[in-house]
């Protein structure tokens, strides 16, 4: 039933908009041993939803809102930019990096604040400089969020998490949102960092990251953590295995050692299930005036041989018993139509089998 909606929904939307959609149902156990109340899993590349339990209830993100602090930040001032504290930051409730008032730091090391040592108080330095206030840089995010990332079920009142009854998202939305982030190359790299030395007027010391997993598995590749009494314990982690990278978000989990468990249970329940794979498109198959990709990024089943075929003005990419994976509109001048074009590629083959030839005919 949840593959047929959504297969009926992705052909709406692809029939109206020509946008691209991932058609895969997700896997969710019918005993499931992740105790965190809700949880997500995406393809990093591909944003495709692999998993999930009440992935789109709203819950209480606590710090992991400062994924979304620190990537708007990093995409609005320059990482040498100096900051100048605010009497309201150095007073912020909960984790700080003891910031002193008139005090001033770069954009970077603010960042390095939120990033590995969660910082409030570097959260609210920076949402002042960007917005001019906590409350200003609190629409600029639910702007963002919208437009730039498109999510709908997601409102933030503040730049750090701590507790208010309006400051929501759902699991799904905070993997999209780290998704967006791990796509900023600066975002990337400086998440790479599990520790930094902190040098500031109020403070000199070496800070760590308070993931619990930053520094004890080599698979992770990012992520953030969070608490406040309301929310429970949160965790976002990106993952790389191979070529696959993934994002688990787990929201609500009773304590430190189980969202841990439930974030490798899912790790490795998705790993084994799934791998990302890149089929490239020759140019040959569209005319000039065509805007099709180089490439174009899948999350299959593992092993599973994926065929490619090109018809009109789409691209299709069917798994196992010709289960749908992707479809893909190609916007195309009006002044060209493609005829009689059917490309088949068996991935992972390299050679492509052409069943009727290509022909493009000027109208």
């Amino acid at each position: 039933m949840i593959s047929r909606h959504v297969s009926i929904y992705a052909a709406g939307v692809i029939l109206f908009t020509g946008i691209m959609v991932m058609l895969m149902p997700i896997q969710i156990s019918a005993e499931d041993e992740v105790v965190s109340e809700a949880y997500a899993v995406i393809d990093a590349k591909t944003g495709t939803l692999l998993d999930g339990k009440n992935h789109r209830e709203e819950m209480y993100p606590a710090s992991l809102t400062k994924i979304a602090t620190a990537v708007i930040a990093i995409e609005h001032l320059d990482l040498d930019e100096e900051v100048t504290i605010s009497n309201k930051a150095i007073h912020a409730d909960g984790t700080r990096v003891y910031l002193e008032e008139g005090e001033s730091l770069t954009v970077e090391q603010l960042l390095y604040g939120i990033m590995i040592s969660s910082a409030n108080d570097a959260s609210i330095a920076l949402a002042e400089h960007i917005a001019g206030s906590v409350e200003a840089f609190s629409r600029l995010m639910n702007t963002y969020i919208q437009n730039e990332i498109g999510l709908e079920n997601t409102y933030f009142t503040n730049p750090h998490g701590l507790f208010d009854e309006e400051h929501v998202t759902t699991a799904e939305d905070m993997a999209r949102i780290m998704k967006y982030a791990l796509e900023n190359d600066t975002y990337r790299e400086l998440a790479e960092k599990t520790d930094y030395h902190w040098q500031s007027e109020g403070w000199d010391t070496r800070i760590f990251h308070h993931h619990a997993m930053r520094r004890h598995y080599d698979f992770v590749t990012a992520g953030k953590n969070g608490f406040v009494s309301q929310s429970g314990l949160t965790l976002a982690t990106s993952g790389i295995q191979d070529q696959t990278e993934l994002i688990v978000v787990n929201l609500n989990a009773p304590s430190r050692s189980r969202i841990v468990s439930d974030t490798l249970t899912l790790f490795e329940r998705n790993f084994d299930l799934y791998e990302t794979v890149t089929i490239d498109i020759p140019p040959s198959l569209f005319p000039r005036t065509a805007k099709a990709p180089d490439s174009v990024a899948l999350t299959t089943l593992q092993n599973e041989p994926v065929r490619l075929t090109v018809s009109e003005q789409y691209l299709m990419f069917r798994g196992h018993a010709g289960r749908l994976i992707h479809f893909q509109r190609i916007p195309i001048s009006d002044s060209f139509a493609l005829h009689r074009k059917s490309i088949i590629r068996h991935y992972p083959e390299s050679a492509y089998l052409i069943e009727e030839p290509f022909i493009a005919r000027l109208n």
